[in-house]
């Protein structure tokens, strides 16, 4: 263990010693301007045309999976339009069958009324015009008894008890 600041320092320049020794260092000087040039190699030349390569590659796959997206995309959209349209085809279908059934039962309580109240209308007619008869022959009837009751006591006592004078 490192007991002191200055052994550590000591190690600190060590290894920064043994790290500048194992570096390998190519840089070669150019002589006619004094910069510093660094080699390009085939391998290195070679090694960017590969990337190129790879980087144009992904970017024509990237391409094709965002044109399946938009393909995908564009063919949900028709189906969901489509669902849509058939639910909204459906609902009128619906729609149109409950207004015929509202239409033909009211209908169907007209005409059957109409059709039972007009023999009832009828069976009334006859009825009143019995009933017209039967007043004018009771009319009659009762006519000749209060004829009657004015010569006879007795029908005279029955029609006033029965209140019919």
């Amino acid at each position: 263990m490192i007991k002191t600041l200055s052994q550590m320092k000591k190690l600190l320049i060590l290894l920064a010693l043994a790290i500048i020794m194992m570096t390998n260092c190519s840089i070669a000087e150019n002589q006619n301007t004094g910069n510093m040039v660094v080699p390009y190699t085939l391998n290195d030349r070679d090694g960017i045309i590969e990337i190129k390569t790879t980087l144009i590659q992904m970017q024509k796959r990237m391409d094709d999976q965002r044109a399946d997206e938009n393909r995908r995309f564009e063919e949900q959209r028709t189906d969901t339009k489509q669902q849509f349209d058939s639910l909204k085809t459906f609902i009128e279908w619906i729609i149109g069958i409950f207004t015929s059934l509202t239409i033909a039962i009211f209908y169907f309580a007209w005409w059957d009324r109409r059709t039972m109240i007009r023999p009832v209308e009828l069976r009334l007619d006859t009825v009143e015009l019995e009933l017209i008869k039967k007043d004018t022959a009771f009319e009659k009837l009762m006519n000749g008894l209060r004829q009657l009751a004015k010569n006879n006591p007795q029908v005279y006592e029955f029609l006033k008890n029965n209140h019919l004078l």
